[in-house]
């Protein structure tokens, strides 16, 4: 049995460090001799690719502390469109080391319709582990998984500029029709979603998902269930959560302020079902609404009936500052309503000024807690839901309003509301 190898980028293969020349053929050479076991090392050093790199099963990428894979700036790139870092159908393949990949997207318009790729893409994958890498100023998503299962992703740190008109970043992490997935200690602020679960094929349900202790901010959404739901989302677990502010929102922003336009949003848009879902321990420091919930049948892949939204527990979340209230709405007399929601140990400080109105019913358009009007509730606003569990729950109109506190519309039905102001008895 070959005893595995560590081959050297720079001392091996040859990879000019100091990003005076590309050195993507050394670097994809390097990965190419990998056999089962053996480890690539890229050493401190800015390398400058005009490509992408392609990984193979059973390896381990060190990009090292202080070392930087950086995306051509010139448009090469671009051209390309391809992702940084990519697998498709591998096994067991590890990237750490404290270092960093740079997209240089700063250089890209989003308005144009043509960006590059991912940051790092993996499709059809199993036994993937990320962990002590950071990610940045990519146009499109920073780190993307499809279809896979049995990932481990700790310690990344992923940094995107705001959503901007000319020159935004797009979803920090998306996790995409996987299964099995353990999301730690990891920071990400970017302008579109910044870590979002969804759908993209019937085949490949998402489930047994797990992130915590994570910081996040965003110019869209923070936490994100949807808007893809062309299978089943299951068996999720968010906890343990702080929502920032974006610290450079830029303009153009769907949010003038550069808040988020909802720290936790749970939809379901295409005929399947979202079920069995726990956000617990979120702290949101500035949002434009704290936990938005939705349920649509947008027909936008397949022919269907609506889907349904239930089972879902939201507890232990302090808002500081928001400005709609928690959201349920509902694609007016569709088939399903939202069931068997509890809000459970949950403070939110409103500062809306605004009198607000009913919101417009959902039509099937792209679904945000900003498309459909400022809501006349300062706590909870909701249409289509039957069975709402409420228990211990804190609301203040800090901008003095004069709203409604709660606000259901006569679609809500099953409503429990005897422990709202029961605080003395909470939840492990």
């Amino acid at each position: 049995m070959l005893c595995a190898k560590t081959l050297n980028a720079v001392a091996d293969y040859g990879a000019d460090y100091t990003g005076a020349t590309f050195a993507t053929t050394n670097l994809q050479n390097a990965i190419d001799a990998c056999l089962p076991g053996d480890t690539v090392l890229i050493p401190p050093g800015i390398f400058l690719l005009n490509n992408g790199l392609t990984l193979k099963s059973q390896m381990t990428l060190v990009l090292s502390s202080n070392a930087v894979l950086q995306a051509n700036t010139m448009g090469i790139w671009l051209k390309n469109r391809s992702p940084i870092l990519s697998g498709k159908g591998l096994d067991q393949v590890t990237i750490e080391g404290g270092g960093k990949i740079d997209g240089g997207g700063l250089v890209y318009q989003r308005s144009s319709g043509i960006e590059p790729g991912n940051g790092l893409r993996f499709r059809d994958c199993t036994n993937v582990t990320l962990q002590n890498i950071a990610v940045g100023n990519i146009p499109t998503f920073g780190v993307n998984f499809e279809n896979s299962e049995n990932l481990t992703i700790d310690r990344l740190t992923i940094r995107g500029r705001g959503f901007d008109n000319l020159h935004g970043s797009s979803d920090g992490m998306d996790i995409q029709g996987a299964a099995h997935v353990r999301i730690s200690h990891c920071n990400i602020e970017v302008g579109d979603d910044a870590l979002c679960l969804k759908t993209i094929d019937g085949a490949h349900p998402c489930h047994d998902i797990r992130a915590g202790d994570c910081t996040l901010a965003s110019t869209c959404n923070a936490f994100k269930i949807g808007t893809g739901t062309v299978a089943d989302v299951y068996d999720v677990v968010a906890e343990d959560i702080v929502v920032n502010r974006h610290s450079h929102p830029g303009k153009g922003n769907p949010i003038a302020s550069g808040d988020c336009i909802a720290a936790i949003a749970i939809e379901s848009n295409d005929h399947h079902r979202v079920h069995d879902v726990i956000c617990r321990n979120f702290t949101i420091n500035s949002c434009y609404c704290p936990v938005y919930f939705e349920l649509q049948n947008r027909q936008s892949y397949e022919q269907g009936t609506m889907g349904n939204l239930d089972n879902v527990l939201i507890e232990s979340v302090n808002c500081l500052k928001s400005v709609q209230p928690i959201i349920f709405n509902w694609q007016c007399d569709g088939a399903n309503k939202m069931r068997d929601v509890t809000l459970r140990d949950i403070t939110v400080r409103n500062f809306g000024t605004r009198t607000g109105a009913n919101l417009t019913c959902m039509d099937g358009s792209y679904p945000d807690a900003n498309k459909n009007g400022e809501a006349n509730a300062y706590g909870i606003w909701a249409r289509g839901v039957s069975g709402l569990k409420l228990e211990c729950l804190k609301f203040y109109d800090e901008g003095r309003s004069k709203r409604e506190k709660l606000v259901f519309d006569p679609s809500v039905e099953k409503v429990d509301s005897s422990q709202i102001d029961e605080c003395t008895s909470k939840s492990p």
